[in-house]
């Protein structure tokens, strides 16, 4: 994910389909597009990495599952060059670039400099099982830190490639005298250009002084949570944005007098946070989420500013998908019964239809599955009333038959009643709120009364 001051598209947000996303976020609306289409969804196009190509933020470094690196040039809106790597096993993790030439750096260990006299290679893995993150130094471009699963925080300079001009130490075992396992997640340079910060997916913040000490200045655990990404904030040397797997995202000041409690708290998140930067220059924090939304906060207020869903388009590709995939099967897919839930209002709401295959899809607030009605808001309510107004048909159904029989007793009706009237009343009622069931109460004496007054 890059952000960046232009007057068309001012976000860019790699997606796990594959497709570069360009997003303008203005006052008035959201604008997104889409620059390249693909014929299906394909797990080896899913973008790993994004980072801007050069100073001038006009173009943009991305790298794919299958180990592919491609430019694309953010003033002519057009993909320029595509180049397969072939290093290692795994995907691109991360990506740099280093005087116009590309760094790429893999999941199995090695971090390449692609110069055209000779790529220069880095081991970043001679301990632990992957890499994860692979960060450059903004002060010091030839300088990038590493860090992955049970591989802690190395730092290496291309100058000097052979050996890592600083390695972490691990923090002393726990209390039990157990070792501390590690898993860095993500890797951010400080403000003050000495400091790194690091996410573990074991719930750890650190900070590291290379020029100090091997072992963090700083640890402590936020949230029963792994952590997922880490940003520092540009416009202050000692404040960093955490994320979290469940859905969180903190401010923390770690020259605070207790940089273990965050000092915001930004809420609206749905998903564990893929990623997260924050602006160089403006007081923003953008963010990306597993429930596929990006979102900015403004980071003294807190204040949701914009939260942009990801478009229809990759809903088409995933209906053309599932199309084509049915076809060697001998299955078809019936676009009659197909619908399109919208949830929270996230649609326009004249945006009627959904175009895929052919055929037009209706989009819906609420739809009926399996005899229960599917609400738009996740609620129950008119799920309910919907319940009891079909149970007050089979009573009228059971009027002359059975409530005004003459011939039966009391107790036999109430039989009846349980045996032919409470399953429909209750259908679905596991997935129900608290509030609907209060409700549901209320109106099912109305018709215990019935029975009764009939009797």
């Amino acid at each position: 994910m890059e952000a960046l001051e232009a007057a068309d598209f001012n976000v860019f947000v790699g997606t796990e389909t594959g497709i570069l996303k360009g997003i303008n976020l203005n006052k008035r609306s959201v604008i997104h597009k889409n620059f390249h289409k693909l014929q299906a969804l394909d797990r080896e196009q899913e973008i790993t990495a994004v980072a801007w190509g050069n100073e001038e933020e006009s173009e943009i470094l991305m790298g794919l599952r299958n180990q592919t690196v491609r430019v694309f040039d953010t003033e002519a809106k057009a993909f320029v060059s595509t180049r397969k790597i072939n290093v290692g096993e795994g995907p691109i993790v991360s990506l740099g670039r280093l005087d116009g030439i590309t760094i790429t750096a893999m999941k199995s260990g090695q971090v390449t400099l692609w110069r055209s006299e000779g790529a220069v290679e880095v081991n970043a893995l001679a301990k632990g099982e992957f890499l994860t993150r692979m960060r450059q130094d903004p002060t010091s471009p030839n300088v990038i830190a590493t860090g992955g699963k049970e591989a802690d925080l190395h730092m290496w300079d291309f100058e000097k490639p052979e050996e890592a001009v600083f390695s972490a130490k691990n923090v002393k075992a726990d209390m039990l005298d157990l070792r501390v396992p590690v898993w860095i997640t993500d890797i951010s340079f400080l403000g003050d250009q000495r400091s790194i910060a690091i996410s573990s997916r074991h719930k750890h913040v650190r900070l590291y002084d290379p020029k100090r000490q091997r072992r963090p200045t700083i640890s402590f655990e936020w949230e029963d949570s792994p952590l997922t990404s880490v940003s520092a904030v540009p416009s202050s040397n000692g404040q960093i944005i955490v994320g979290t797997a469940h859905g969180r995202l903190g401010l923390f000041d770690l020259r605070g007098r207790k940089p273990e409690d965050p000092v915001h708290v930004y809420k609206g998140f749905a998903g564990a946070v893929r990623d997260v930067i924050v602006h160089p220059k403006q007081p923003l924090v953008f963010s990306v989420s597993l429930d596929r939304f990006l979102r900015v906060h403004n980071l003294t207020t807190r204040k949701l500013v914009f939260k942009s869903p990801e478009s229809l388009e990759v809903l088409v590709m995933a209906l053309e998908s599932l199309h084509e995939e049915a076809k060697p099967l001998g299955l078809e897919v019936s676009w009659l019964k197909t619908k399109v839930q919208v949830f929270g209002g996230l649609l326009n709401e004249t945006v009627q239809s959904v175009h895929a295959c052919g055929e037009d899809i209706e989009i819906l607030e609420i739809f009926t599955y399996l005899s229960s009605a599917v609400q738009y808001d996740s609620g129950s309510h008119q799920e309910v009333l919907r319940w009891i107004g079909i149970t007050h048909g089979v009573m009228d159904s059971l009027n002359s038959s059975i409530w005004h029989c003459r011939f039966l007793c009391r107790r036999t009706k109430i039989r009846i009643f349980k045996s032919l009237v409470i399953p429909v009343l209750l259908y679905g009622c596991e997935t129900w709120t608290l509030n609907s069931i209060k409700l549901l109460g209320v109106k099912s004496m109305s018709l215990v009364k019935n029975v009764f007054a009939e009797s």
